[in-house]
């Protein structure tokens, strides 16, 4: 092949024999001579009313669809002689496929956290339970104290500290019938505006999913 151009196809013994040459080198080295030695049109010869003849250089395109052609005939001929890198070619196409598509998680999980929880109380142990219970985390020991804490983190033993204050069980059942009434009267005031803006799409079903379950 010579500047996009397929000189010959044929296997190597073929070739040699053709050119009557040793070996496939020659061969390959006389074909080129072949090439080189024709003499190439580079310019166009243009003659005017007046007798006189203009060289035009002819322009060159940034894209030659023989060129892309011939180059698609060669990849075509080579895997056909080569079924090995047909085959890897195929079959790695699909395992990339699916490789990209089932083996690469974004999802983050096995975070190892620690809680020292100061309230001590059934709704703090049950906190800590729905997060040990969920897939994203384990749960380790206890932090004991800051100093503890500080060490641990630095050390890379858990990725999350999560300290529950005293009163916590208490806090949250003062900030649950607050946040009940909140979101009672909200619930009321958007059901009304959906009712006012749109009474269809108001009344369709719909729910809220979070990611983290």
């Amino acid at each position: 092949m010579h500047t996009g151009k397929v000189l010959v196809s044929d296997t190597p013994a073929a070739i040699v024999e053709k050119r009557g040459v040793a070996d496939l080198e020659e061969a390959f080295i006389a074909y080129l001579d072949e090439i080189v030695d024709k003499p190439e049109r580079c310019t166009a010869h243009v003659e005017t009313t007046s007798g006189e003849q203009v060289h035009a250089i002819p322009r060159h395109r940034p894209f030659h669809l023989r060129r892309m052609l011939s180059f698609s005939r060669r990849e075509a001929i080579e895997l056909k002689q080569d079924p090995i890198r047909a085959t890897l070619a195929i079959l790695g196409t699909v395992i990339l496929m699916f490789v990209i598509g089932y083996g690469i998680n974004m999802d983050v999980e096995n975070l190892s956290f620690a809680a020292p929880d100061r309230d001590d109380t059934l709704l703090s142990r049950d906190f800590l339970l729905d997060i040990s219970g969920s897939r994203y985390f384990i749960e380790k020991a206890p932090i004991t104290d800051y100093e503890d804490l500080d060490r641990r983190m630095r050390a890379g033993e858990i990725s999350l500290a999560i300290e529950i204050p005293p009163n916590f069980a208490s806090d949250v059942m003062r900030a649950e019938t607050a946040s009940g009434y909140v979101q009672g009267m909200f619930a009321l005031w958007l059901q009304r505006k959906a009712n006012e803006i749109c009474p269809e799409a108001a009344a369709a079903d719909f729910t809220v999913a979070l990611r983290y379950r």
